[in-house]
């Protein structure tokens, strides 16, 4: 996409360069020149970068480039499960495990575990392999995945849904973190639970992949302390705010809500917070929540290219979605190594920083009218514009409050649907209305 990188890669890069940063906010009267140093800092961390990658196992953006490129080419076919380039894209997953050392967690000694849906009429494979704890098999484990199919090929105009940020960008990161953690230089000595790396198939088929992992895991599910979901993390989200991430699943256990805050300030990503009511079940988090087993789904949320044939490489942030990766990664080892389990903690949304995420998207919606009211595909009409202005004022109005009732979050949630059907996938009002009243009832 295009715009300026993101504040969390521009951050990162000028820490890596040794320049520090502060106050830095896109659209400030010093936000030029800072851009400008951006540059240099960008500079000098690619002449370094080889360097830098060897000594420490820092994930990379360029592997991260190339395994969406190579996942999203056309001669994957989409990846829609038993085609040809879905069956190539496995094994593309299956030996990176095997690269880096993983222990086989699959069928028959391997890494592919065969799948079905509840019905058994539907046919895939996940690929599954264990990191161990450096002492040996623990008691408990942490469940990291991504799901790698897609869907297909149009059927009239044999266009490829190339699937680059959806979610060829979650399966890059799962990769790129078990590159960097079985890489040497890369410190695990704190970790004391298993890890299990999922690529999971299926997921655009109800989540079946998932579904029968959770049904036939490689390690006891009831053992499965904690688990980490990532899928959608490559573009900005709603279209305009490069840089940010959004984090769901926190209202569901205090722990990961103290974990997602302690790797966030470890990688100085920028993190929004959202319950999973503003999602509703849309990924593989979704089994593992019915059995309580605390979890974070790590996304940059939908955009215009979502379930289209324009999801293609070129459009992901790969800066971006490298510092998006560490900060998965960090969550993933802090929960593998936090010495008290999880705990399932039912629902207790923070409703303010709810309200404050909700607040601060749509501000910067508004802060780039100028842009939204010109042509191309993020265009805005007036309604929509309306639109984006109520929900502000709503989230400003609760968060001025400091206080949100029952009935006033279903509200913010109900204008969040609406701002995201009606703005980024530019739903047409019928539909959109169909949906909203299947979510919340006439």
């Amino acid at each position: 996409m295009g715009g300026y990188l993101g504040v969390a890669s521009f951050s990162l890069q000028a820490r890596l360069a040794g320049v520090k940063v502060v106050g830095y906010h896109p659209g400030t009267p010093n936000g030029r020149n800072l851009m400008r140093l951006r540059i240099v800092a960008t500079l000098l961390l690619t002449l370094f970068a080889g360097r830098a990658l060897a000594q420490t196992a820092d994930v990379s953006a360029e592997r991260l480039q190339k395994d969406v490129e190579w996942l999203a080419d056309d001669a994957r076919q989409g990846r829609r499960p038993m085609s040809d380039g879905w069956r190539a894209s496995g094994e593309y997953v299956e030996s990176a495990f095997r690269e880096a050392g993983l222990e086989a967690a699959g069928d028959d000694d391997g890494y592919f575990q065969r799948a079905t849906d509840e019905l058994g009429s539907k046919e895939g494979r996940n690929v599954v392999g264990i990191l161990r704890a450096p002492g040996g098999a623990a008691k408990e484990h942490v469940v990291i995945m991504a799901h790698y199919d897609h869907l297909g090929v149009h059927p009239e105009t044999g266009e490829v849904f190339n699937g680059a940020d959806d979610n060829g960008s979650g399966t890059a990161a799962l990769l790129e973190i078990v590159r960097t953690m079985t890489a040497e230089g890369f410190d695990r000595s704190a970790t004391t639970r298993d890890i299990v790396f999922v690529a999971t198939d299926m997921e655009e088929q109800g989540l079946a992949g998932a579904r029968y992992y959770v049904d036939h895991p490689s390690l006891p599910i009831e053992d499965t302390a904690a688990m980490v979901c990532v899928d959608m993390l490559g573009r900005s989200v709603l279209d305009q705010m490069n840089g940010h991430v959004v984090a769901i699943g926190a209202e569901r256990s205090r722990a990961i809500r103290e974990s997602v805050d302690r790797s966030t300030r470890a990688t100085g990503d920028l993190v929004w917070h959202l319950a999973t009511e503003y999602v509703g079940p849309r990924s593989d988090f979704v089994p593992f929540s019915a059995r309580r087993v605390p979890y974070v789904w790590y996304t940059t949320a939908t955009h215009r290219d979502y379930h289209k044939t324009t999801d293609d490489a070129a459009l992901v942030d790969y800066a971006s979605l490298a510092v998006h990766t560490a900060l998965v990664r960090a969550t993933l080892v802090d929960l593998a190594s936090v010495a008290e389990r999880p705990a399932w903690t039912g629902n207790e949304p923070d409703r303010l920083a709810e309200a404050r995420t909700v607040s601060e998207m749509s501000g910067i919606l508004l802060d780039r009218l100028d842009v939204l009211q010109g042509e191309g595909k993020n265009h805005l009409i007036a309604p929509q514009i309306l639109l984006v202005r109520g929900v502000h004022a709503l989230s400003n109005r609760l968060l001025a409050k400091g206080e949100v009732s029952d009935v006033e979050r279903a509200a913010l949630i109900a204008a969040s649907y609406v701002l995201v059907l009606g703005v980024v996938d530019d739903t047409p009002y019928e539909t959109m209305k169909t949906r909203l009243e299947r979510i919340f009832g006439k």
